[in-house]
């Protein structure tokens, strides 16, 4: 029998000296990646959750979403002899703080411009994030100069 689980997450960045940098958090088992965390009985949506898990995990409050992100990834495990499948529904979000703090479930928090985030992330499905949210990020500002 296989376990499934649902999680939400956010790829959150802050923007500082016209740089851009991304949050990463670096799990017990060593793997680096973003945010997130499972779905519970209170949470109203994803974005809920996404929102929830982002305070939880780094203190972090008030995101502000970029609304054409959203994307989905899906991975299986074996923990304990079990096997699980688990899809994590991705948001992409700014923050105004760069103060976090981490939260027990990880070793390390840490902000990353693109190219060291994208060497510090662990897995593929990740990077694809990571690559996706550039692209999109780069788009904004690209048009926001164009309209200014």
């Amino acid at each position: 029998m296989t376990i499934k689980h649902l999680s939400a997450g956010i790829v959150t960045f802050r923007r500082e000296n016209n740089e851009i940098y991304y949050l990463l958090l670096r799990y017990p088992q060593g793997h680096v990646e973003f945010p997130k965390g499972h779905v519970e009985p209170l949470d109203k949506n994803l974005k809920d959750t996404a929102i929830r898990e982002l305070y939880e995990e780094t203190g972090l409050v008030d995101p502000v979403f970029i609304e054409s992100f959203y994307q989905e990834i899906e991975y299986d495990y074996h923990f304990k002899g079990e096997a699980h499948e688990k899809k994590v529904c991705f948001y992409l979000a700014e923050v105004f703080s760069q103060d976090v703090v981490c939260s027990h479930e990880h070793t390390e928090l840490f902000w990353s411009n693109y190219d060291d985030a994208m060497s510090q992330v662990t897995f593929e499905n990740a990077k694809n994030l990571l690559r996706s949210s550039k692209v999109l990020i780069d788009l904004y500002d690209e048009t926001a100069q164009e309209n200014s």
